[in-house]
């Protein structure tokens, strides 16, 4: 009987899921057949597929965007009207003739209300609407990590434009450059009054996930390309707000220069890793016909904002009053663009271990017996697995190198909404072991409380026996001649020797 209601259960469990997809599905559907349906088509159009940002952002993109964007793709590839182009991660093409399907959504009360629109080059060719429930995007995050509401978002994402100094612009792959209104701009320059000498930067991204979605650990993988020969440098703004800080050119690969329209794919030499904060991360490139002088100090030294106006224009103001007098200044390019960093669905961090190298190997041995991916690229630093739908990565964080950060994401809960199925633990085999009882058990007791608690965990115990529960750890001890410890439960691919070290840590025992 109890199995009969426990089939009935996760049946009525994975209906109303198919549901909420499907209720998803119809809306975009709906919306997609009728930019197809446009007086304005006459014949079949080859088209891409665009980001879905936030309204009111320049183009701050969620886990609800990778999600109607893959519905609006999915029917669009169906419509007989369209032939989908797949360039997902990669440049939408320089062609007058291809549509871009693009879109934005807003949280309006209970409902999520989006609109989508095809052009082609400067044509708006239709524009269709759709309201979806708020309640049916079960548990896929409509707004940025960190903040609350969309009007949050929206001043994020002013805030961000004010430092950058540039501005939002209407939806479309890549945003429209454009000379920035900044206080106190030095006059009776050419760049400054010329606008058709400046130059046009742009990027395109690839993500595992697609959308500018990122996770912890994934490097950024960025292609820049200019309409005209020039110099550039790409600025990272975290989502804490840090001031801009030059990650392009480098240490490892000094090389900034562009020649006309060929594009250029950089971080190839040294890897550019996102790990935290998660949220929004402002990508800020910006391009000069001018080397930008002494960019060699800002390997090493942050960005100043005192700084921003000469960086905008590519030269110090010595250089920028000397145009007028001398060589002409030739023009200067800036662009940005919103990533968004996932926060994981688990996260956990314990003492580094002894034996790096010990652990890379019991990390890719457990991933291999279990039938998992280990990723190539993992070293002693930092590294990831992905075993049974779960991405694990782990990095020694540059500020706290005594630790090592574990990160958890579900696969299968970022491509098809959130999957009760997918489990994160280690397995029910039990791992013992024994640690030298302390001399004050009772002083020994009250420390792991304390320590256990603090870290959000659950203790409960005596000096006769107890159990534990915290950083994803769950175990018992029972005290005799010893403290005998039993772990009952982990996280997955977190070797039993780092958890030894953890609870040892604990009871101040070796």
């Amino acid at each position: 009987m109890k199995k009969k209601v426990l089939v009935f259960c996760f049946t009525v469990l994975a209906t109303v899921s198919l549901m909420a997809q499907n209720i998803i599905s119809n809306a975009v559907q709906k919306a997609v057949n009728g930019l197809a349906a446009s007086p304005s088509l006459a014949v079949r159009l080859d088209v891409v597929v665009s980001d879905i940002t936030l309204n009111g952002t320049q183009d701050m993109t969620t886990e609800a965007s990778r999600e109607l964007r893959d519905k609006v793709e999915e029917h669009a590839l169906k419509n007989p009207m369209f032939n989908v182009l797949k360039t997902r991660g990669k440049r939408i093409p320089d062609n007058p003739s291809t549509g871009i399907i693009s879109g934005t959504y807003s949280i309006i009360g209970n409902n999520v209300e989006g609109y989508l629109e095809l052009s082609r080059g400067n044509r708006l060719l239709a524009k269709e609407s759709f309201i979806i429930p708020s309640s049916e995007f079960k548990n896929i995050a409509l707004l940025p990590v960190g903040t609350k509401t969309q009007e949050e978002a929206k001043k994020q994402d002013q805030a961000i434009a004010v430092t950058t100094g540039t501005v939002s612009q209407p939806i479309q792959e890549t945003a429209v450059k454009q000379e920035p209104n900044l206080p106190n701009t030095i006059p009776n320059t050419p760049a400054a009054n010329n606008t058709s000498q400046g130059i046009n930067i742009e990027a395109w991204f690839d993500s595992q996930l697609g959308n500018r979605l990122y996770m912890h650990r994934e490097p950024l993988e960025l292609t820049v390309v200019a309409d005209r020969d020039c110099y550039f440098k790409v600025y990272t703004i975290s989502a804490n707000k840090e001031p801009p800080v030059l990650r392009y050119p480098n240490t490892a690969d000094k090389d900034n220069k562009l020649y006309a329209n060929r594009p250029r794919t950089i971080f190839e030499r040294a890897k550019y890793m996102l790990y935290k904060p998660y949220g929004i991360e402002t990508i800020w490139i910006v391009a000069s016909s001018n080397q930008f002088e002494n960019i060699e100090k800002e390997y090493i030294t942050p960005w100043s904002a005192d700084t921003i106006r000469t960086t905008l224009r590519g030269g110090t103001r010595g250089e920028l009053e000397m145009s007028n007098k001398s060589q002409p200044f030739s023009g200067f390019g800036n662009v940005r663009y919103s990533i968004n960093i996932l926060e994981p669905h688990e996260e956990y961090e314990f003492g580094k271990p002894d034996n790096m190298a010990a652990f890379v190997n019991s990390m890719r041995s457990d991933t291999a017996r279990q039938g998992g991916e280990f990723n190539i690229g993992s070293n002693d630093k930092s590294g990831y697995s992905i075993v049974n739908n779960i991405r694990v990565s782990y990095r020694i964080p540059g500020e706290a190198p005594d630790k090592i950060e574990f990160a958890y994401y579900k696969l299968k809960d970022l491509a098809n909404g959130r999957n009760v199925n997918v489990q994160t633990r280690g397995g029910s085999t039990a791992h013992s072991f024994e640690i030298d009882k302390p001399r004050n058990l009772t002083q020994t007791i009250q420390t792991v409380r304390s320590s256990i608690e603090s870290k959000g965990g659950v203790f409960q115990g005596n000096e006769q026996q107890g159990n534990f529960k915290a950083s994803g750890i769950e175990g018992q001890y029972r005290v005799s001649e010893k403290v005998n410890v039993t772990i009952t439960d982990k996280p997955v691919l977190v070797p039993n020797s780092l958890i030894e070290k953890e609870v040892r840590n604990y009871f101040g025992g070796r």
